[in-house]
């Protein structure tokens, strides 16, 4: 791959001299308006797609809040007291 300069005319042509390339198109998302591009090649060309590598999704992991932690941490206390408790009196 070679990195490149490319001209443009009055008609938004872009002419590149011969070589390979990769053209990365990316959007801004529908707040933009969604413009629309269009391209063509002219004279000999290969074109091949391949989908862009994308990063990962990553899951989301469930987690408790802060209060959540103190109340489970009460709970859990309070059954192992209860369970001693029962213990010593049988």
């Amino acid at each position: 791959m070679a990195h490149c300069v490319g001209s443009v005319d009055g008609n938004k042509d872009i002419s590149l001299s011969d070589g390979e390339y990769i053209a990365v198109f990316t959007t801004a998302g529908s707040a933009t308006g969604g413009e629309e591009v269009g391209f063509g090649f002219g004279g000999p060309a290969a074109v091949t797609l391949v989908p862009y590598p994308t990063t990962p999704v990553v899951a989301s992991v469930p987690t408790l809040s802060e209060w959540a932690m103190i109340f489970l941490g009460v709970a859990l206390a309070g059954g192992a007291a209860l369970m001693i408790q029962r213990r010593r009196t049988a």
